[in-house]
């Protein structure tokens, strides 16, 4: 009844057995070197090294000290022997190690021509030169996405100053003048407006009364600061047209627009907030800058 059971174990011992004959890799540090993590060596990366190869007896049988160049290979990709995979992993540039690598971490039962006998446990002592850095594909990715939404921002960034010196050069050539006036503290103005884009199907444009739901972005016109966006929110904002329920700026700039047409509108304090303002939000006699969409006309 116990017969196979006791096979099992033997068979079990005779493993437990036979791994603890396979010598194992020694990595000794000869001269440590501090450094960060990220200067390590790691799987992929160049390691450039110069290194002395003997037998056990003493024999040397390689030496990059004495061809006076040392030796460059991408770590972990099996360019070595599986003892100098695994042997330098996490060394540091300047570190040196003394490696004992067994043969089967090295060149096997077949040994290496003349020079290394089959079957040869072998020592190492290795100094490491420079550590270059191979990203992973990971990164390379990662990098590529942060360069690109780097230059969309930049590019987001110019085309507002570009449009913004447009419209204020605009503004000049219009003589946009500030007047003093004694019912308008702020000095008066004009409302402005430029289409941006207007749809070639057009079948309805917005009229007084109308309920429209509008996207729009709103910004200082001395500073170009954003101090409300609806796209912010991603909820669009419905009002009816000319009946006071938004500024002036809007209830006459807003009109005669189709559905998905685009405009900018400079408005004068007279028809924004006036020398009164909104809190810290917008300063009193602020000129405000509009960029409108209409979504939709809910009759």
């Amino acid at each position: 009844m116990n017969y196979p059971l006791r096979v099992i174990s033997l068979f079990l011992l005779s493993c437990l057995v036979h791994s603890k004959d396979v010598p194992s890799l020694q990595v000794d540090v000869t001269r440590e070197m501090n450094c960060a993590e990220t200067r390590k060596a790691g799987e992929g990366d160049k390691v450039t090294v110069h290194y002395g190869g003997f037998l056990r007896d003493g024999t040397k049988f390689d030496s990059s000290f004495d061809r006076s160049k040392p030796f460059t290979f991408p770590l972990g990709k099996g360019k070595v022997i599986p003892g100098w995979d695994s042997g330098l992993i996490g060394v540091c540039p300047g570190e040196e190690r003394h490696l004992v690598v067994p043969s089967h971490l090295a060149y096997g039962d077949r040994g290496a021509g003349d020079v290394i006998p089959p079957g040869a446990t072998l020592l190492f002592d290795i100094v490491v030169v420079k550590i270059e850095q191979v990203p992973t594909q990971k990164e390379i990715q990662e990098e590529q996405n942060r360069i690109q939404q780097q230059q969309e921002e930049e590019e987001e960034k110019r085309r507002a100053e570009e449009e913004a010196q447009k419209l204020k050069e605009q503004q000049q050539v219009a003589d946009y003048d500030y007047y003093e006036d004694s019912s308008d503290p702020c000095g008066g103005g004009q409302l402005q407006q430029e289409v941006i884009y207007i749809p070639r199907n057009c079948q309805k444009k917005s009229r007084s009364g109308d309920k429209l739901s509008m996207h729009y972005t709103g910004k200082l016109y001395d500073t170009g600061v954003k101090f409300d966006s609806s796209r912010d929110r991603n909820k669009a904002f419905d009002f009816t047209l000319g009946i006071g329920q938004v500024i002036a700026g809007w209830d006459e700039g807003v009109k005669d627009m189709c559905v998905g047409e685009k405009r900018t509108l400079v408005v004068p304090p007279g028809m924004a907030y006036g020398e009164r303002g909104v809190g810290n939000v917008i300063p009193e006699c602020a000129t405000l800058i509009f960029e409108v969409e209409l979504v939709d006309i809910k009759n």
